[in-house]
């Protein structure tokens, strides 16, 4: 795979006078925040250049961290919920033309093209823009553990590169507890026997929500019960724990507190909110920060740190020693007699890479998991932390085999009690819901769109747009079965366009029913420069073990699923993990969309010990 990109030299931090963080660490990206975006002019401030710098040609990704997207804001069990999404998540690649500074820092930023996407600077939002490096000659070694500067209310929390060949993997890529902080503990304040009353309030006597895709900064709004969107409420008296954080699934509950003080149902922190709805290849977010813990005898907890966003894009990945990948948000320290924090939801990993190579020896873990409560270490009944929801982790082709493992799993709510005869809600959702393959790639500056679905009769449709370009020449689409041969399709002649964006859209006969197929498309130009799409698979990318993979998927009238075993244990779940339906099935089933409503589902089969898991899409 050939990409059309600038190399850039990174400096690296090693040598005795830093801490053994950066002595045996390595960053990659500079970061700032973005004041103000209008067409391809961006004023930024709080500039951090530790890693890398902004320079005319880099290419760099401006990111919605934070959004006006708050709904409800009574003092009830309703506050913090989601109003309109808006821009939250959705980020784009650009490039920069030209820069000002100002004492030695840029303060302005101009890109060769106006953003296509609206970025939101308001008084609760908050924009970032980092550098998008190219790492490799063309291939990279990992010189030591890769991670992002954590977010720290204006920036940072992303880990983003390019490697135009192999990245050989030898060290971990990290950005655990780098995303959406978690709440403070409250001041120590005995309180009512039980109040359960309060969700939103400005008083220091009850723990502090986790952060969240909303900036808060209404003093009103800062502690409580309540949830703050994904992040986690905190804990009210009397000693009530903090809710996990939310990203993909939603966090848990925290623990009800002190039982002689009557606290039951509860007066725990509500659990961060699910974003599975919203989340897609061009939008991704922060974990949630999860709620803090409520004290009156100082011993309660904060809540714990999301897990940040790592963005990977190269033709190939091959590891030589054993690795990991991870996005995981904070698990929290226990607490004695009072409330425990909530774990931090795990982040958001994007990967467009098209090859993994791994061995027995040299094996590659990536994970997007909700941290754990904090427990209490008492004998009396008080309040663990609720558990971190799911992040997530996306995959542009088909999921990787071999010696390759991946996770996205809720984290378990922490005990109330010393014995754990009763816990704080877990984060919601069964284990793995977050991981997503066969999705489309933004993280190409030329490659606007590219999509595959049904076309007419027995054909498939292909749609793509791109940036315009003056020189293209033709496009060539080729198709794989197994990401290793690919066949030449067709090639189409390139049209010039006086507008900024260039859209085709073209026919291809189907490859049969049921099989999985791949496509891309190769860009040519006049030079004979060479550019690649994102993969997009068609009729499901592989076959499983007890069904063949739903199909079409996404849908809009009906989903087919072809049985191969007998007797196989079929259940219909909604977004939230939640039984929708239940049924055993042999041959063929058929799905009516209109039954259940447009939206996400998960259909899980099982037979015996095996367990396969299909992410459904209903339009």
């Amino acid at each position: 795979m050939i990409y059309c990109c600038r190399l850039k030299t990174l400096t690296i931090l090693i040598g005795f006078v830093f801490t053994s963080i950066f002595a045996h660490s390595q960053g990659v990206n500079a970061y700032a925040r973005v004041i103000s975006a209008s067409g391809a002019s961006l004023t930024i401030s709080n500039v951090d250049q530790t890693y890398d710098s902004f320079d005319g040609g880099d290419r760099v990704i401006v990111m919605q961290m934070q959004d006006d997207v708050l709904g409800n804001t009574s003092n009830s069990d309703a506050f913090g919920g989601l109003g309109a999404i808006n821009n939250a998540g959705v980020y784009e690649v650009a490039t920069i033309s030209s820069l000002t500074t100002y004492s030695g820092a840029p303060n302005t930023i101009t890109l060769q093209q106006p953003l296509t996407a609206t970025f939101n600077t308001c008084t609760n939002c908050r924009v970032q823009i980092l550098t998008y490096p190219n790492l490799g000659t063309p291939d990279y070694t990992t010189t030591g553990i890769m991670q992002p500067l954590p977010w720290d209310g204006e920036k940072g929390g992303v880990l983003a590169f390019e490697v135009t060949g192999t990245l050989f993997l030898g060290h971990n890529i990290a950005a655990n507890s780098a995303g959406f902080r978690g709440g403070s503990r409250s001041s120590n304040w005995g309180g009512p026997s039980c109040d359960i009353s309060v969700y939103r309030t400005s008083s220091t006597n009850y723990a502090t929500k986790g952060e969240s895709i909303f900036l808060n900064t209404d003093v009103n709004y800062t502690a409580g019960r309540a949830r703050m969107l994904n992040g986690g409420g905190g804990g009210s008296s009397h000693n009530g724990g903090g809710g996990g954080g939310g990203n993909y699934t939603a966090g848990g509950q925290g623990g009800p507190g002190w039982s002689s003080g009557g606290c039951l149902p509860g007066s725990g922190g509500l659990g961060g909110l699910a974003l599975s709805g919203y989340i897609s290849p061009n939008r991704i977010y922060l974990g949630g920060g999860g709620g803090g813990g409520q004290q009156n005898n100082s011993v309660g907890t904060i809540g714990g740190n999301g897990g940040g966003i790592i963005m990977i894009r190269a033709a190939r990945l091959e590891t030589i020693g054993n690795a990991k990948i991870l996005a995981n948000g904070t698990s929290c320290t226990n607490s004695g007699n009072d409330g425990a924090g909530g774990g931090g939801a795990g982040g958001s990993i994007l990967l467009e890479i098209p090859e993994f190579v791994t061995y027995p020896s040299r094996t590659l873990q990536i994970s997007a998991s909700g941290g754990n409560g904090g427990s209490v270490n008492n004998t009396g009944l008080h309040a663990g932390g609720g558990g971190g929801g799911q992040g997530t982790i996306i995959f542009t082709g088909a999921l990787p085999t071999g010696d390759v493992s991946y996770s996205t799993s809720s984290g378990t709510g922490g005990c109330n009690v010393l014995n754990c005869s009763s816990r704080a809600d877990n984060g919601e959702g069964i284990d793995n819901m977050g991981i997503l393959s066969g999705m489309p790639s933004f993280l190409d500056l030329e490659w606007l769109e590219f999509n595959v679905s049904a076309g007419t009769g027995n054909a498939v449709k292909l749609d793509w747009k791109v940036k315009a370009e003056t020189e293209a020449s033709q496009f060539t689409v080729e198709r794989s079965f197994d990401l290793q041969q690919w066949q030449h399709e067709l090639n189409i002649s390139a049209v010039p366009s006086n507008q900024d964006i260039e859209s085709y859209t073209i026919q291809v006969p189907k490859m049969g029913y049921g099989r999985g197929t791949y496509y891309r498309i190769q860009r040519t130009d006049v030079s004979g420069e060479i550019s690649t799409s994102p993969l997009r698979s068609y009729a499901s990318s592989l076959t499983g073990g007890l069904i063949n993979n739903p199909y079409p998927n996404p849908a809009s009238e009906y989903i087919d699923i072809a049985v191969i075993g007998e007797n196989v244990n079929i259940n219909l779940l909604g977004a939230d993990g939640k039984l929708i339906e239940s049924f055993i099935a042999s041959g063929n089933v058929r799905l009516e969309c209109s039954d259940y409503g447009a939206g996400i589902y998960f259909l899980e089969c099982t037979s015996g010990a095996t367990r396969e898991l299909y992410r459904l899409v209903f339009k």
